[in-house]
């Protein structure tokens, strides 16, 4: 009797918890349970395979440019702008053979958006695209300024809709959509204009939050932020960041365009911050009370061409073994290649070697240390095809006449070069 009751109870809490999981995987796609998109980018993993428990979008015609003809595989997000500018943004899907529609809505109803009939008798999309996917396009969809339309209809036209003008604070429901099942999920990157304004907002209103939640404390620890940017754009990126010193001999390691924590006056951080697509960037910095307490990053596109030094990579005497503080900086151009899995690069060794010719023993080392590093990446199963190592002796010092010991190592450095991507 007692093993009846128990199996009995078993029995209905896995039929509990099963139910519980499955409506909190369909809430999602409707209304009543849009997910809240609270910074730049949104990452969504996991696939919706129906409607959701209603069916909200429905009885439009095919060549209704403003709505789908119905739901399918839909999910629902919901964002407040966080400034009053331009607003743009796109879907960048997972699976480059997925096709994403979607319809944006402006919240005007003051918390009844939801229960409102969302079709040519009710509440309007002010954006909206129905395109079929653009392979060339990598499938993206979404708002842009360069597009003319503010509706675009089903079958071949621009995969992207007009951007839009937004105040400050306005609530918007975004729906997206796959007319067929789905094989990955998606990206959702919001493009503010004066993003950096916003950010400075948001920036004194999280420190106010944080004073506020310590406002017992007589001398609350500073925050240092580091954020994560395109070079030439601006925009926040995600990227891997791997930082030495926030705890002791520990690397704390954050896939994020925007980290924070507390620190003191002259600590001293490591930053090492990976983004695909990106020249990789290995950075030291030490906090100073009341200076900066913001870091950008700022990475550039990967580029043929372009010149990155390995920071911190020692050597024995005039050996070719590494010295072990070299270590961090080896696993990062790994990371670097494991990354960007096409890209070609060439390993350029150098030598400090003042007041002489490039003698035949300057480029041994040189080459020779070059081949170290290259040696350091096929083991670790880099392709020696995407790995070319070149020693140039004392031929491109930086300071020809160093005058102290900072120069001369700048001289003895190891540098990568994109041959290709």
């Amino acid at each position: 009797m007692y093993f009846c009751w128990a199996m009995k109870k078993i029995f209905f809490v896995l039929f509990f918890s099963l139910n519980a999981i499955f409506l909190l995987a369909q809430s999602v796609s409707d209304c009543a349970g849009a997910l809240d998109i609270n910074d730049t980018l949104f990452i969504q993993n996991n696939v919706f395979k129906d409607y959701g428990k209603v069916l909200e979008i429905k009885g439009s015609g095919s060549k209704d440019s403003c709505f789908f003809e119905r739901e399918h595989y839909s999910a629902w997000y919901r964002f407040s702008t966080k400034l009053s500018t331009i607003l743009s943004f796109e879907i960048i899907p997972m699976e480059v053979r997925d096709d994403f529609d979607f319809l944006l809505f402006k919240d005007e109803t003051k918390g009844t958006f939801c229960n409102e009939n969302k079709n040519p008798n009710g509440i309007l999309p002010i954006r909206s695209n129905i395109s079929r996917n653009d392979l060339g396009l990598q499938s993206k969809t979404g708002l842009t300024k360069d597009a003319v339309n503010n509706y675009v209809p089903e079958g071949i036209g621009n995969v992207y809709s007009k951007s839009i003008k937004v105040n400050k604070g306005e609530i918007y429901y975004l729906v997206i959509d796959s007319p067929r099942p789905t094989k990955g999920g998606y990206s959702i990157v919001l493009h503010y204009d004066r993003y950096l304004d916003w950010y400075t907002d948001y920036k004194r209103e999280m420190e106010a939050s944080l004073r506020k939640e310590v406002e017992t404390v007589l001398v609350p620890n500073p925050v240092l932020h580091i954020l994560v940017c395109d070079k030439v754009t601006q925009l926040p990126i995600k990227a891997k960041l791997e930082i030495t010193g926030i705890k002791p001999n520990e690397t704390v390691v954050a896939d994020t365009s925007h980290f924070s924590f507390e620190t003191g006056n002259l600590m001293t951080y490591k930053i090492n911050c990976n983004a695909e697509g990106y020249m990789y960037n290995a950075s030291s910095f030490t906090y100073k009370d009341k200076e900066k307490d913001t870091l950008f990053l700022q990475l550039a596109k990967i580029k043929v061409g372009e010149k990155i030094t390995l920071n911190d990579i020692y050597f024995e005497g005039d050996d070719v073994a590494f010295l072990p503080k070299s270590k961090p900086s080896l696993q990062n151009l790994l990371a670097f290649m494991r990354q960007n899995p096409s890209t070609k690069i060439e390993i350029m060794g150098h030598v400090n070697g003042p007041d002489s010719k490039n003698k035949t023993r300057y480029k041994r080392l040189s080459q020779n240390r070059a081949k170290a590093v290259q040696e350091y990446l096929t083991i670790n199963k880099v392709s020696k095809g995407r790995v070319k190592a070149k020693g140039y002796g004392n031929s491109q010092m930086i300071y020809f006449h160093p005058e102290n010991g900072r120069q001369s190592e700048a001289n003895r450095r190891v540098e990568i070069k994109i041959i290709s991507q």
